[in-house]
């Protein structure tokens, strides 16, 4: 293989590279949405628990539409256990569903988070690798 043609496949691989941390990045800041959504849910239901109630709240009805509604004194969510698949769970088990879906989610980002950290330093080796073989290039008069 040509010198030129080994220049050419370490920067296809480095674009490569850079284009699956781009989505790694992506994947793990929509999980880090996801966590905080539950975070805050598990806050509230916790608030439910200590009977502070009435609450005021918005409901989105979707399209940028909310409906105020006022929870008096809730016992029962309904939790979506996965494909859009509901059941009605107490506050407890509400709270320990979610907070079993944010633990399970954390370690997915931190999976995603060491994937990403791979690729980085793989694709910091091709940059010096391409660096360095265009100053050979350089260097040899080309």
């Amino acid at each position: 293989m040509s010198s030129d043609e080994r220049l050419a496949r370490a920067i296809a691989d480095l674009q490569t590279a850079e284009r699956i941390v781009a989505d790694l990045n992506l994947r793990i800041l929509n999980i880090e949405r996801s966590i905080e959504e539950h975070e805050n849910a598990v806050r509230f239901i916790q608030e439910i628990k200590k009977g502070s109630g009435p609450y005021n709240l918005l409901i989105p009805l979707g399209a940028g539409v909310f409906a105020r509604v006022e929870l008096t004194s809730p016992d029962i969510l309904h939790v979506n256990l996965g494909a859009q698949l509901f059941a009605q769970k107490s506050l407890e088990e509400s709270e320990q569903i979610l907070t079993r879906r944010s633990q399970s989610l954390q370690q997915a980002r931190d999976t995603l988070s060491r994937r990403a950290a791979e690729y980085m330093s793989r694709v910091e080796e091709l940059r010096r690798l391409i660096n360095a073989m265009l100053s050979q290039q350089q260097q040899a008069g080309r």
